[in-house]
């Protein structure tokens, strides 16, 4: 369900803001602008917008900085890799919400780009009508999705490039979006996504998980912070010769980033006697 992502800015909201932006910018998104553009304005709600700004001038990377305040566009390949991302997790939620029972194939077929496909399918085969092929009707609408999808993008481009003839990378960046659906195809993209965040990403269940797992990654900060030797020798040993507090809290931060979601649970449970996430340590 987009999971990794979820995770990824949690646990930058978790970290003592206005310190965010500083770890996506410094944990190998240099190169992706549109991921720096989410993090900044959509999910990290505790960071307002100056704060994000100051955060890209202090960056010693000029480039992304600039990209970032004059909101220009990422490189053909990033542009072309956001909007694959897109596609795959907005089909692999799908997937994911149906088999956890958090939405319904019944609901889905309300949304323009799934129930169209959802009724070709039944066009041209009936029989995964039936009750007895489980979720073969789901598999072969998502792939009936995802196959339109991928040609849209092809037919959006093209045009795109055509229109615009950008003739160096500088143009590519002052152009609109040239890696793109069209018009009609954008639209039932956004109507998908907002489907999805409505009735998966608010799920009360979905809601409930993300506290504990916010919970979880704030008490882990706090304890590593007071007592640096509970993390890894490595890291344990950078934090305590750290120069300052900000330098310390800086490896204590790199160092929950790099955890699994199982291994923050059980550092959770280590360190505090909580299980808060069930099923995950």
């Amino acid at each position: 369900m987009g999971g990794s992502k979820v995770v990824l800015f949690q646990r930058i909201e978790a970290q003592n803001p206005p310190g965010g932006l500083q770890f996506a910018i410094h944990h190998g998104f240099e190169d992706r602008p549109e991921i720096i553009d989410a993090i900044g304005w959509a999910y990290v709600v505790p960071v307002t917008r100056h704060r994000i700004k100051n955060a890209v001038h202090k960056d010693g990377h000029g480039g992304i900085g600039q990209r970032f305040l004059a909101r220009t566009q990422p490189s053909l390949e990033a542009q072309l890799c956001n909007l694959a991302d897109e596609v795959a997790y907005n089909a692999h939620d799908i997937d994911d919400g149906v088999r956890s029972g958090l939405i319904s194939v019944a609901q889905l077929e309300q949304v323009a780009l799934f129930g169209g496909h959802l009724r070709q399918t039944l066009q041209r085969h009936p029989h995964l009508g039936d009750a007895s092929q489980g979720r073969r009707l789901l598999y072969e609408t998502i792939r009936q999705m995802l196959s339109a999808q991928v040609h849209d993008i092809i037919a959006g481009s093209l045009r795109a490039l055509t229109q615009a003839a950008p003739a160096s990378v500088q143009a590519v960046r002052l152009a609109p979006p040239l890696v793109c659906f069209g018009d009609a195809m954008a639209a039932q993209s956004a109507e998908l996504k907002q489907f999805l965040l409505r009735n998966l990403y608010r799920h009360a269940q979905v809601m409930e998980t993300t506290r504990q797992a916010r919970r979880i990654v704030t008490e882990l900060f706090s304890v590593y912070q007071q007592a640096p030797t509970e993390m890894q020798a490595h890291y344990a040993q950078r934090a305590t010769q750290a120069p300052h507090a900000t330098a310390a809290a800086r490896v204590v931060a790199d160092y929950i980033a790099g955890m699994t979601d199982r291994f923050a649970s059980r550092e959770h449970v280590r360190l505090t006697g909580l299980q808060l996430l069930v099923g995950v340590a």
